[in-house]
């Protein structure tokens, strides 16, 4: 008797969970951009092997249904480079490379500021809500065989989001459950393949790339049939790209591309506002499907 009173009471706080916390909806937003982006890269060749890089990106929404035409994101990285292997077979001619970088990128969203700036920010809490800070580290592989070259690129990074929210549980002050991922780690794959025209400084590309979550967060709060409302990994992002490249001299080059690129959140707010006597859970997939126009300059030492 003893043993099924002691059951009962730790069951009680599971039946309590379950019954103040529900998700209110479970929704998929889906939108269509076009962007114009302009990329500038420096590159400088450092002793015993190790180089530094330099990158600052813009994008542009030229066309989107719901918003117009806006700036809409800027990224510059800084990166330190070191070649760890390089070797020619005598036997094929074909020649093996292997590079590690380690860097970081600083991301600024211009339509986050925007939006902010209309709902009454200001101060830190504006500077916040459009900032991420991106360590990152990533080991590229190549093989070049005659004008053809084939690399894998994989690119382990962090995104450390300044607008993450907690939000304590009502029932269980010992749970607090982060709305945005504040620390999210992600595996990005990049496949890519070039073509050098013979006796011309021009090469041709595409490549593809996929950006997968490595820590997403499980909700602790689960449904009538105790699986977790959200949680769990899922493919993030997915590239696809096919461009040229005319290398003008010895130091400079231009690159101009197609790009698809298809991203996805989960937009999570958790909230008491739909039901007094209820934490609601609200989820939204946020989709995104961008069709974009690449121009890059190259500067290289």
């Amino acid at each position: 008797m003893k043993r099924f009173l002691t059951y009962i009471l730790l069951l009680l706080p599971l039946a309590a969970m379950a019954q103040t916390h529900e998700l209110v909806f479970d929704t998929v937003s889906s939108q269509q951009r076009v962007e114009m982006r302009q990329v500038a890269t420096f590159s400088y060749k450092l002793p015993k092997h190790f180089s530094l890089g330099l990158e600052e990106e813009l994008r542009s929404v030229v066309y989107s249904p719901s918003d117009g035409a806006f700036f809409s994101k800027s990224y510059t990285s800084i990166d330190l480079g070191y070649k760890l292997h390089s070797h020619q077979s005598l036997r094929t001619g074909y020649e093996y490379g292997l590079k590690l970088n380690v860097g970081y990128t600083l991301k600024f969203d211009a339509k986050d500021l925007a939006d902010n700036r209309a709902k009454g920010l200001e101060g830190n809490l504006l500077a916040a809500e459009c900032i991420q800070h991106r360590p990152f580290a990533s080991l590229t592989g190549s093989i070049e065989m005659g004008n053809w070259k084939l690399s894998l690129k994989e690119t382990y990074r962090i995104n450390f989001r300044t607008d993450s929210v907690k939000v304590v549980d009502k029932w269980n002050p010992e749970i607090v459950v982060n709305e945005k991922n504040p620390c999210l780690m992600e595996l990005k794959s990049k496949v890519k393949l070039d073509y050098s025209l013979p006796g011309k400084p021009m090469k041709l590309f595409c490549f593809g790339e996929a950006t997968a979550t490595l820590n997403e967060q499980t909700c602790p709060w689960k449904d009538k049939e105790g699986e977790p409302f959200y949680g769990g990994q899922y493919l993030r992002s997915a590239k696809a790209s096919v461009g040229m490249r005319w290398k003008i001299d010895k130091h400079n080059a231009l690159s101009l591309s197609y790009l698809y690129y298809f991203k996805q959140d989960r937009d999570i707010n958790i909230t008491g506002r739909n039901s007094s006597k209820r934490q609601n859970v609200e989820l939204t997939w946020e989709q995104t499907h961008t069709h974009a126009i690449v121009l890059e300059y190259e500067l290289g030492y």
